[in-house]
């Protein structure tokens, strides 16, 4: 019973700190810098003007397509990778070297009301491991309201 309540409020505390809120079953909402990753594949989110963003995709192996013209959001800076080193404070999937282990992200601003989609695709999926259907690419629609 304590765990759940410590376990409750700290869900609480959290929601309340990033200002997150969940509407509809596909669509979120930031007032404040939003982190979207894989979970996100196929949505719609909702950012506010002036907001900023970053896409964070878990696997070095992603590229992020071009962003198309739009004046709904802008991209701050180029994705930026960030591998991980195997050793043994990596997760466990990152024990040897070429297993693609790391993030690649890229940061935006959403500049007015609007809409953009982000892609990235790869074509592996870890050293030698060819991405079944549906692993290879990622989009998200970012709707920027008011």
């Amino acid at each position: 019973m304590r765990t759940r309540l410590f376990t409750s409020r700290l869900l609480g505390l959290a929601v309340a700190t990033f200002g997150l809120a969940v509407i509809g079953a596909t669509s979120t909402y930031a007032a404040i810098p939003q982190v979207i990753s894989e979970p996100s594949n196929g949505k719609v989110i909702s950012i506010k003007v002036g907001s900023t963003f970053s896409i964070v995709l878990h696997s070095t192996y992603w590229q992020y397509d071009p962003l198309t013209a739009t004046k709904a959001i802008q991209a701050i800076g180029d994705p930026v990778g960030a591998p991980i080193a195997p050793g043994p404070t990596a997760p466990r999937a990152c024990t040897h070297a070429g297993s693609g282990c790391g993030t690649v992200t890229w940061k935006f601003k959403a500049k007015s009301i609007g809409s953009a989609t982000i892609t990235a695709s790869r074509t592996s999926c870890g050293e030698a491991l060819q991405c079944a259907a549906g692993q290879g690419l990622y989009s998200v629609k970012i709707k920027v309201i008011r």
